[in-house]
């Protein structure tokens, strides 16, 4: 039977050898309704900062469960063999869920949704929050399933255009990604683009539209920004999909898919 995997919120309780850790309700409800463990039985514990843990169920109640930490299973992982920031327009509900979802599982660094011109998401303050709380959730799922120790930074949507002029000025020369990609129609493959590159890159950002794709001038704008336009060949592939693919090939190339 394979151990359960949950993450515990760092704000919450501090993971150490010998701790004893009251769970915060998202985890008592999945232990306890879920997965029904009772006192003594072990699971994995992790809080996103590259270790998993040991963990024994001391303690089952209607409000909490308590943990007790037994031993270290993993030191702190190592960077990433290339960090990816994908940045995605917004799509609706369970789309946008399963790219979170999927780029958690294979690994991306980070994602940045983005308010393009197609996209038909509103997001006022008070449901943008509670988006924002639903992606780490469902982030935070995936890395439980995943054994992933490390959570994706997801940040608030912004628009394309400010995201573009951010992101140049902020990042520094050093950690520039020489590998910057734009999925369009009609461009050059991306296996003709990837075949070309001199060396191996350190890092990588992928920018994909929502459903109906960049528009004309947000590609134009992607470029003027370093961001070579690409394609699938003839394939036209969901929003949700096509990040998939993408990551997939480059960590297959360059990163830890073996």
């Amino acid at each position: 039977m394979r151990i359960p995997r949950v993450y515990i919120d760092p704000s919450e309780a501090r993971l150490a050898v010998g701790a004893v850790i009251e769970s915060d309700q998202r985890v008592a409800n999945y232990l306890r309704n879920a997965l029904r463990l009772k006192s003594g039985a072990a699971l994995v514990v992790f809080d996103g900062s590259g270790a998993d843990y040991a963990a024994t169920v001391t303690q089952v109640s209607r409000k909490t469960v308590q943990l007790t930490i037994q031993n270290q299973l993993s030191s702190e992982a190592a960077q990433p063999l290339l960090p990816i920031t994908l940045a995605i327009g917004v799509s609706k509900g369970e789309r946008m869920d399963w790219v979170i979802q999927k780029a958690t599982e294979l690994g991306v660094s980070s994602i940045q949704p983005l308010m393009t011109e197609r996209v038909e998401v509103r997001l006022d303050e008070s449901r943008l929050k509670k988006r924002l709380l639903h992606w780490r959730n469902v982030a935070i799922a995936a890395c439980e399933q995943s054994r992933r120790r490390e959570l994706p930074a997801i940040s608030e949507p912004v628009a394309l255009g400010s995201w573009l002029a951010d992101r140049e000025q902020n990042a520094a020369p050093a950690i520039q990604s020489p590998l910057n990609l734009v999925l369009a129609l009609e461009s050059q493959p991306l296996k003709g683009h990837l075949d070309a590159l001199g060396a191996s890159p350190l890092s990588a950002s992928l920018l994909i539209g929502p459903e109906g794709g960049l528009s004309s001038a947000e590609i134009g704008l992607a470029a003027d920004h370093g961001f070579a336009p690409v394609s699938l060949g003839d394939r036209v592939l969901r929003t949700e999909t096509a990040p998939v693919v993408i990551v997939s090939l480059l960590q297959y190339l360059w990163g830890d898919i073996g």
